[in-house]
């Protein structure tokens, strides 16, 4: 039940970093080289190791029948002990009726030593404030302090080694830790969610920081990592939003998908040149990163002018600096996706007649943003008043972020995904009945948008299509009810705050639809 329940919170923690409102998070397989000199950067996973901490199969020996007075409450009487053979020692593996806020793990039960703290084994424990773990103990288990919300401080032993998953997860107060050098072992999740956590060092021997390690450790300041570090795992520092320093190590040959994201006071970043793989979004959002650099000698990766791409420079990753106006090289052929997402200061950008392929959301975030211009010469793609259009102009793809009325050329038939999203000074759009297509999260996050009208040609509205659209009080169609071909959840996110008129419930007044 609790491996289930551990697993179910680790999903809901991905699931909410995706969709419209956020990154889209992908697992898929590691790396693979599509073409000559072009490396497709995904989300690969990192493998980290499992915490040892287990209690089956082994026998639960009750604590001896022994009485003592309420005002000491003897721990061997408290807490709830498991013997493992293979250690020939006891784990704690729960606790009963105690109340205090500090604890003091004993070094022996019935005459053998404590070597381990069990899987939960302290989850919940709302008045625990302060533990000391004796040198016998040399792991914690999953979730051993899972939702310990008053924890503060935790002293180790001499011979610690190992922490589990999910160990100190949502541990919001705990800020005085220090692990020791003989620990060879931080799994995945270990400190997610410790809000008040403002330093960290890594002792020697590590070699990776797994997936969501650090994450959301939002007063994290100082992260110091040891030479021997060499993989850093996805949504690792995640959210970790005071975190303004960090030096990646020498060793360092993987950076997982979102490992960076939202760490958005990050000013410099330098990748070395033994990083071979970055996983999607690694640095998204971090819009304070001004100083971004590629060490020299790394085989996959080059960087120009705050830029980040692959070696040859024909894939544009990433541009972190904060410019006014980017000019795209001529050598690139691809723009990835949210490529441009931590520019918020940028107005203008220049795409020449190389490029063929442009990732979804290239230009989210960008607030300033008034107009992208496309080579005339480029085959693929085109601007018409400043927004990204293909060829022929069938398709709008992107709109300026600043724009604040929005008027459609009468070649457009598809709005697609993503094609206004975040473009929050947006006040109003007439849609034409031309338009057939609208895609999934077309006007997610419009926040100044209060009303719109679906015309009758629409036969294919997306997913989530107004999600974010705080202000939207009201979506007029002119259908006379929702089409088949409509998707289900066409409307998330605003089914609770905006009124949803079809045909029968509004007619046309002075030219102004109004609600009958």
């Amino acid at each position: 039940m609790k491996k289930a329940l551990l697993l179910t919170v680790f999903l809901l923690v991905l699931a909410l970093l995706a969709a419209c409102g956020g990154e889209s998070v992908t697992t898929t397989e590691n790396t693979q080289t599509t073409t000559p000199n072009q490396t497709v950067i995904t989300t690969a996973p990192v493998t980290t190791p499992k915490a040892p901490i287990t209690t089956t199969s082994v026998t639960t020996t009750e604590a001896p029948n022994t009485t003592t007075p309420e005002t000491t409450q003897d721990l061997t009487e408290i807490l709830e002990f498991s013997y493992v053979p293979e250690e020939r020692g006891y784990y704690v593996v729960g606790f009963g009726h105690w109340e205090g806020e500090e604890i003091t793990i004993p070094s022996e039960y019935d005459g053998k030593p404590v070597v381990g703290l069990g899987d939960f084994s302290f989850q919940y424990c709302f008045d625990l404030k302060k533990i000391t773990l004796p040198d016998s103990v040399k792991s914690i288990g999953e979730g051993c302090f899972w939702g310990c919300e008053l924890l503060e401080s935790v002293t180790f032993g001499k011979n610690f080694k190992s922490i589990g998953e999910a160990a100190f997860y949502e541990c919001i107060a705990l800020y005085d830790i220090e692990i020791p050098e003989t620990v060879t072992n931080i799994s995945m999740v270990a400190f997610n969610g410790c809000k008040a956590l403002e330093s960290i060092t890594v002792p020697d021997g590590i070699t990776e920081i797994g997936m969501l390690t650090f994450a959301e450790c939002e007063n994290l300041t100082e992260v110091v990592l040891p030479d021997t570090i060499e993989a850093i795992g996805d949504h690792a520092f995640y959210g970790c939003v005071n975190l303004s320093e960090f030096t990646i190590p020498s060793k360092v040959s993987y950076i997982g998908g979102y490992a960076f994201c939202d760490c958005n006071s990050l000013e410099s970043i330098t990748v070395p040149a033994a990083t071979t793989e970055i996983g999607n979004y690694a640095f998204s959002d971090c819009n304070a990163l001004k100083n971004f650099t590629v060490a020299d000698g790394n085989t996959m990766y080059s960087s120009e002018n705050g830029a980040l791409y692959n070696k040859d420079k024909t894939t544009l990753y990433a541009v972190f600096k904060g410019l006014a106006q980017f000019k795209v090289p001529e050598s690139v052929t691809t723009i990835e996706q949210y490529a441009f997402s931590t520019c918020p200061d940028l107005e203008s950008v220049y795409i020449p007649s190389s490029v063929t392929e442009i990732g979804s959301r290239a230009f989210s975030g960008c607030r300033n943003l008034k107009s992208i211009t496309v080579d005339e010469n480029n085959s693929t793609y085109a601007s018409i008043n400043g927004a990204l259009y293909n060829k022929n102009a069938t398709t709008l793809i992107a709109v300026p972020g600043s724009v604040e009325t929005y008027t459609f050329p009468e070649s457009v038939t598809t709005v697609e995904e993503y094609a206004f999203y975040f473009c929050q000074n947006l006040k109003s759009i007439t849609i034409p009945s031309h338009v057939r297509k609208i895609g999934l999260c077309a006007f997610s996050h419009c926040t100044a948008l209060t009303e719109i009208m679906i015309p009758e040609t629409v036969s294919s509205l997306g997913e989530w299509v107004f999600s974010g659209c705080t202000n939207l009080k009201t979506v007029y169609s002119e259908t006379r009810a929702k089409p088949a071909s409509w998707n289900k959840d066409w409307a998330y996110g605003i089914e609770e705050s905006a009124e949803i008129l079809f045909k029968e419930a509004w007619s046309y007044v002075d030219g102004v639809p109004t609600k009958k």
